[in-house]
């Protein structure tokens, strides 16, 4: 702090703003760390109103960034959540990847602290694409920690624990002091809600021992405060009382009425200082239009002087295109004849199309009747999802075709073997991963307007590559079969077969959200979910 203030004095001297705004915001993460948080915001306001008059744009976003994790720190989610918004910006204006990355992280904070898991999982996910990109360490494990958190928050404790341990091997990798004292005591209140005492109690201790030597008050509340409930849970209400007062001391210290009061005079202050600073900025503009209306007077003149040579023009080439506009209405009508023609041309294309989707599903009916009910049920679900995403009505038609006749090519397989009560063999099942293929090879030659024989192809094919019959993954397979796979997946678990009765749609939608993002596309599953949860959706429709 005090090399700090000594800079921020020289710097102040030979009026260097850029270092002077920098100094402030240093001394403002001090008192941050040590939990006072009136100075912080102080500090925090200071720097950022100099940053806004020098106007680089990084800058501006990291003080943003920074008064959103002190309103964060406060509590005051939606203040935190503008702040952070308007960092993430600017930041992506700029291309900097690290402010887009440190920004989600905390906008996940927020999300996390209003109860919205999925907003919150989604931003800290974003965040460590980034930073495993830039190989950001710091980032990375701090990400982790976070997404531990969101786990956590949703009693997916064995996904919180694997993210916690390896946030914390990073973080003791580089040293990163605050952030392991940060995740040991998240560590130790998960092991707290899965009864493991003498684990939570060792993550304590040793998260204690950390805050304590590099003065983190907040850190300390935390940690007392999971102490107290460890000793509360062992009937040990000795200790519990005296943590619970050390954790009410910091609490009180970091969250005093005169802190809040400042902050928020702090803030009022910056705010009156930018509307005044627009308020000089709409008189010059003033000045300039009264300048401006002149130079306007002016032309005016000098335009009602050709004006009348102008009309004298517009006459004669008026009579002109009296002439050029008779000779247009011939042309258009025989444009309009051309246009019913080219109507009825694509109303007898599309009923040929029709023919030709009922002809094939009537041939599989014929031969397979459940096949032919599977793919009708599973039109309507995907059709659904593609609505409820909002897809393009070209998108929407090609899905809905290529569900129809997304099985055409089990008239391949023998019936015995579709029918077959019990476990397939090996070559029998072969015989069945082989109907995308097949499919493939009976449409590729049909000139839809769409590209259906692909979306057949690739409609067994899943995220991590594990489909089949190529084998693709993630971005290799089609949206249009990203939909139809999970579609597919939902009617035939939801429905009897003769190998084995219907799961139930509970089931089901609960298999579709534990494999999503590893076999299923995260948003498909999403939509498909609410069609059910929210929507009622039923395969009758």
């Amino acid at each position: 702090m005090s090399y700090y203030q000594k800079s921020l004095k020289l710097r102040e001297k030979i009026k260097d703003k850029k270092g002077i705004a920098s100094t402030l915001n240093n001394i403002g993460l001090i008192y941050r760390n040590l939990g006072f948080y009136d100075k912080t915001s102080e500090y925090y306001f200071k720097s950022l109103k100099i940053r806004e008059e020098i106007g680089v744009k990084k800058d501006i976003s990291g003080s943003l960034n920074n008064i959103g994790i002190l309103y964060l720190n406060l509590k005051k989610y939606n203040q935190a959540l503008q702040f952070y918004l308007n960092s993430l910006k600017i930041s992506e204006e700029i291309n900097d990847k690290i402010g887009v990355a440190g920004t989600n992280n905390n906008i996940g904070l927020v999300y996390w602290n209003k109860g919205d898991h999925d907003k919150a999982l989604a931003h800290h996910f974003k965040a460590l694409e980034l930073y495993e990109e830039l190989n950001e360490k710091s980032g990375i494990a701090k990400t982790l920690n976070n997404i531990g958190n969101d786990y956590n928050r949703s009693n997916q404790n064995t996904k919180a624990l694997e993210f916690y341990m390896k946030a914390l091997k990073i973080k003791e990798t580089i040293g990163d002091k605050r952030g392991i004292a940060s995740t040991l005591s998240n560590g130790a209140r998960l092991y707290l809600n899965l009864g493991k005492l003498k684990q939570a109690r060792e993550f304590l201790k040793r998260g204690l021992e950390i805050a304590k030597k590099i003065k983190a008050k907040d850190l300390l509340r935390e940690i007392y405060q999971v102490f107290s409930e460890l000793y509360e849970i062992k009937k040990d209400d000795k200790n519990a009382f005296k943590y619970f007062k050390l954790y009410s001391k910091i609490k009180d210290e970091i969250f005093t009425e005169e802190s809040n009061k400042q902050i928020a005079l702090l803030q009022t202050i910056y705010e009156t200082e930018k509307k005044e600073k627009e308020a000089e900025i709409y008189k010059l503009k003033n000045v300039e239009l009264a300048e401006a209306n002149r130079e306007i007077q002016q032309k005016n003149k000098e335009l009602n002087i050709h004006r009348e040579h102008l009309e004298e023009i517009v006459r004669e080439r008026t009579k002109e295109l009296i002439s050029s506009n008779k000779q247009l209405k011939r042309e258009i009508h025989e444009h309009k004849l051309l246009d019913k023609a080219l109507q009825k041309s694509n109303e007898r294309l599309k009923k040929l199309l029709e023919e030709t989707v009922n002809g094939l599903v009537s041939a599989l009916e014929i031969r397979d009747p459940y096949t032919a009910g599977h793919q009708k049920r599973v039109a309507i679900l995907a059709n659904a999802i593609a609505k409820s995403m909002k897809l393009s009505q070209e998108q929407i038609d090609g899905i809905r075709i290529s569900a129809t006749l997304h099985d055409i090519g089990k008239m391949e397989v023998p019936g015995e073997i579709l029918s077959k009560p019990g476990k397939l063999s090996d070559i029998q099942f072969s015989l069945i991963k082989n109907h995308p293929q097949a499919g493939y090879e009976i449409l590729k030659s049909i000139e839809f307007p769409w590209p259906v024989a692909k979306i057949v192809y690739q409609h067994h094919e899943k995220l991590n590559g594990s489909g089949y019959p190529q084998g693709l993954s993630g971005d290799e397979i089609i949206l249009e079969a990203k939909i139809l796979c999970v579609a597919d997946v939902v009617e035939a678990m939801a429905s009897h077969r003769p190998y084995r009765p219907a799961r139930g749609i509970d089931a089901t939608l609960e298999e579709i959200q534990k494999n999503k993002r590893i076999l299923y596309d995260p948003e498909v599953v999403d939509v498909c979910y609410r069609l059910f949860k929210n929507k009622g959706f039923n395969f009758h429709e």
